[in-house]
C-alpha cells in the first residue's frame, strides 16, 4: 500500500520476485499532476474572510468564487465517473480534494483522501494481476500465450509494459498502445486488434503485385545497389501504390482520400504472405540478413510469428525480387 506521505512516483509494483517500477513521470503524470505544494513546502492556504478589510474580503471572494468554481467542477466529473476505479478517477479525486482544501472544506478533503487511497490501492493490485490475468484469458480461450521477464507473448503479439500503458506489437512494429490495467479487458483489446488486421482484405497474388510495383518504383527512385532494396523504402512506397490504385484519391489527392497503411500491418501482411513460401510463380521474394549497425539504425523490420509464441520469424533489412530457382 502506498501512503499518502510518500511519492506515488516512487511506488513499485511486485510481481512475483521482481519489482515493476512505474515510469519515471507516470504517477506524477496520472496522480499527483495537480498536486498543490512541492516537497518541503507547506501546503496551500486556506481561503477565510475573519477580520479583512472590505477591499481584501471582495478580493478573497472573488478567490473563494473561482475556487468553489474549480471544486464544482472536479466534484461534477467524479459524479460522471461513477464508481470506477481507474487513472482518470485518481487524477480527478485528487483535484477534487485539493479544491476542497483550499476553500476549507476539511472533512470533504479527508473523505476525498479516502477514496484516493482506495482507488490507488486498486489500481496497484491490478497492475500486480495484470500478467496472470492476461494469460488466464488466453488459456481460456484456447490462445497461445507465453509469459516472458519483461515482456509476454500473445497469438503474434509481444505486450510490454509502462504503469499502466501495455505497448503492443507486431515483430518490430507497433500496433497499438492501450492504458489497462485489467489483465482481461486487456486481452480483449488484444483479440479485437488482432480480428481487425486479419479482417484486412488479403490476397496473396495481389499483395505479390503491390509489392512487384512498389518494387519497381523504388529501382527507379532510389537506384538501389543490385537490386536490393531497404524495406522501410519498400514499404513506404507500398502505402503510395495502395493508394495510387484508388480513383477518389486519384481524383482529390489529399489528406481526406488518402488512406493510411501502418507498418504493423504492413508486417503482418508480409507475413501472411511467408505462410506459403517466398515464391508466386516464376517470382521469390529474396532476403538478406542484416548488418548489426543497420538493425541499432531501426532500418530493418521484424516479421511476427504467426503460428508460434516463441519468438518473431525473420528481420529483414532489403528486399529484392528475382526469378524463382535462381542464385
Amino acid at each position: 500500500m502506498v501512503g499518502l506521505g510518500v511519492r506515488l512516483s516512487d511506488a513499485r509494483i511486485l510481481n512475483g520476485s521482481r519489482g515493476i517500477g512505474y515510469p519515471p513521470g507516470y504517477m506524477k503524470e496520472v496522480l499527483v499532476a495537480k498536486r498543490p505544494e512541492k516537497e518541503g513546502a507547506p501546503p496551500t492556504k486556506q481561503m477565510t474572510l475573519e477580520g479583512a478589510t472590505k477591499e481584501q474580503a471582495a478580493a478573497g471572494l472573488k478567490e473563494i468564487a473561482l475556487r468553489v468554481n474549480a471544486l464544482g467542477r472536479a466534484l461534477t466529473n467524479l459524479v460522471k465517473l461513477g464508481d470506477e476505479k481507474t487513472e482518470k478517477t485518481a487524477a480527478t479525486v485528487l483535484e477534487a480534494m485539493n479544491a476542497a482544501q483550499a476553500v476549507a472544506m476539511p472533512q470533504l478533503a479527508d473523505e476525498l483522501r479516502q477514496r484516493l487511497q482506495t482507488t490507488t490501492d486498486h489500481l496497484h493490485r491490478a497492475l500486480d494481476s495484470r500478467r496472470e490475468a492476461l494469460h488466464a484469458a488466453a488459456k481460456k480461450e484456447g490462445i497461445r500465450s507465453r509469459r516472458f521477464g519483461e515482456y509476454d507473448r500473445v497469438g503474434p503479439f509481444e505486450i510490454r509494459y509502462a504503469g499502466p500503458k501495455a505497448r503492443i506489437s507486431l515483430g518490430s512494429e507497433i500496433a497499438a498502445e492501450i492504458s489497462e490495467v485489467d489483465g482481461g479487458r486487456l486481452f480483449r483489446e488484444i483479440t479485437e486488434l488482432h480480428q481487425r488486421m486479419e479482417g484486412e482484405p488479403f490476397d496473396r497474388e495481389e499483395f505479390f503485385k503491390l509489392l512487384r510495383r512498389a518494387y519497381e518504383m523504388a529501382k527507379l527512385h532510389f537506384e538501389p545497389r543490385e537490386g536490393w532494396v531497404p524495406i522501410r523504402n519498400l514499404y513506404a512506397l507500398t502505402v503510395m501504390v495502395r493508394n495510387l490504385k484508388k480513383r477518389d484519391f486519384i481524383a482529390h489527392p489529399d489528406s481526406k482520400h488518402f488512406q493510411s497503411y501502418s507498418s504493423a500491418q504492413f508486417v503482418f501482411d508480409l507475413a501472411r504472405f511467408g505462410e506459403r513460401g517466398w515464391e508466386i510463380g516464376r517470382e521469390r521474394l529474396r532476403t538478406q540478413t542484416p548488418a548489426m549497425n543497420t538493425v541499432m539504425q531501426g532500418q530493418t523490420m521484424t516479421l511476427p510469428s504467426l503460428e508460434s509464441v516463441e519468438s518473431s520469424v525473420e528481420t529483414l533489412a532489403v528486399l529484392r525480387i528475382e526469378k524463382a530457382g535462381s542464385d
